[in-house]
């Protein structure tokens, strides 16, 4: 037992809770792209743009997964919800990755490997500093500010779609390699 004080075999069902819900998100993928393209079909057409809504969804579910677990990590509350609070850890977290793998893809075309290397990159290098951070600010913050802070952060995070929604364009002409920026066209990119 650790400051949670529930007994250790309590303190790993959270993330089968986070596997459960990134597995179902997996399996519910083709309903979920379909319902895309439909959706999408009238307003941005089958492009980069369209899977940005999807991303937003993800970016909203992580907060309210961490903001679940902050206000029920600790005693007296059950252990329940803090395990129920993985299911949209778990669904948002795969959204994104999904979805972000989907957008790069889709703007970087004959250079979405590099996009992609770059994405994973980042992604692992804040995996790996988030543990080393963790344990120092439960140990001095407790289990609901840290839960809080993380939220709080998560949740600005969740407004960079709505950016690319309104911006995505001169971020994307601004990037030399972006398929359809003046530097790929000179080049001569392929669209493939």
């Amino acid at each position: 037992m650790s400051w949670h004080r529930y007994p250790n075999i309590l303190t790993g069902l959270p993330f089968l809770s986070i596997g459960l819900g990134s597995v179902l998100t997996v399996f519910a993928e083709p309903k979920i792209r379909s319902l895309m393209k439909r959706l999408s079909s009238s307003t941005t057409g089958d492009s980069a743009e369209s899977t940005l809504p999807i991303i937003l969804l993800g970016g909203t579910l992580i907060p309210l997964g961490q903001l679940l677990f902050a206000v029920s990590a600790a005693p007296p509350n059950s252990p329940v919800v803090a395990i129920l609070a993985g299911l949209p850890l778990g669904i948002g977290n795969m959204l994104i990755f999904l979805y972000v793998a989907n957008y790069l893809a889709a703007c970087y075309k004959s250079h979405a490997a590099s996009a992609l290397a770059g994405h994973a990159s980042t992604r692992y290098m804040g995996a790996a500093l988030l543990p080393l951070l963790a344990p120092v600010m439960y140990s001095r913050l407790g289990p609901l500010v840290t839960g809080l802070i993380l939220m709080a952060i998560l949740t600005v995070l969740a407004a960079v779609p709505i950016i690319f929604m309104k911006r995505g364009d001169y971020f994307k002409a601004r990037s030399r390699l972006a398929h359809g920026s003046d530097v790929c066209q000179a080049k001569g990119c392929k669209s493939t």
